[in-house]
């Protein structure tokens, strides 16, 4: 979150766990986000500072934890250190499937807010593969950061089943955010559809939210 500062000026951003924002629709317009939270100007002060493209470690976690406690909706539950991303850096990388066979690049992360995890990813294929832009689910991907901070991605899809996968469309976005959508994916991909695999399975209970905290531009 960005706080303090003027007209884009001065601002320090602060680091929130996802379970305390609730991304809401415009009541006038669909197309329109609202991020509400029941956080209070003083607690956001005290969350994590950041910087622009700052990498994290492990210790982001130690310094969640003293500002907001301990709660099972943001603790880290996998193995090993956990590595964190910045969403706009996973744009444009570059994605390699079977035999380092580039494939595409990435040209954009689709989240799905009220279950608090990722749906899929849009890649934007290359001739090989299709040349067109194809949604692949996030469990068919793998993203690696390397040691100079570049972000890759991998898959074990090939070009041919990259070629005939269902193409997304940006003009459809009401289609391509359905749970018809999302099944259509799961049973091409042969995967399961996020919702029953993903931790935060269940809709998150609705905390009580207010002040609107900004309006991030639609997906």
């Amino acid at each position: 979150l960005e706080v303090g500062g003027f007209l884009g000026i001065g601002e320090d951003k602060r680091v929130v766990p996802w379970g305390l924002i609730e991304i809401v629709r415009d009541e006038k317009d669909e197309d329109d986000l609202h991020a509400r939270t029941s956080l209070t100007e003083a607690q956001v002060e005290s969350a994590p500072q950041c910087k622009p493209g700052q990498v994290f470690d492990g210790d982001l976690d130690r310094r969640i934890e003293k500002a907001f406690g301990k709660d099972d909706m943001w603790a880290y539950a996998g193995e090993g250190t956990p590595t964190f991303a910045w969403l706009s850096h996973m744009r444009d990388a570059k994605v390699q499937g079977p035999g380092d066979k580039e494939l595409g690049r990435v040209q954009d992360v689709v989240l799905a807010p009220q279950n608090g995890c990722v749906a899929y990813v849009v890649l934007d294929t290359n001739e090989e593969a299709g040349d067109k832009d194809v949604a692949v689910p996030w469990t068919r991907m793998r993203f690696v950061i390397d040691r100079n901070e570049q972000i890759s991605a991998a898959t074990d899809l090939d070009s041919a089943r990259l070629q005939s996968a269902p193409e997304f469309d940006r003009r459809e976005w009401k289609r391509m955010s359905s749970t018809a959508w999302m099944t259509e994916l799961s049973t091409y991909y042969a995967c399961d559809p996020f919702w029953k695999t993903s931790r935060f399975a269940s809709a998150r209970k609705a905390k009580s939210v207010g002040t609107p905290v900004g309006k991030p531009a639609p997906n």
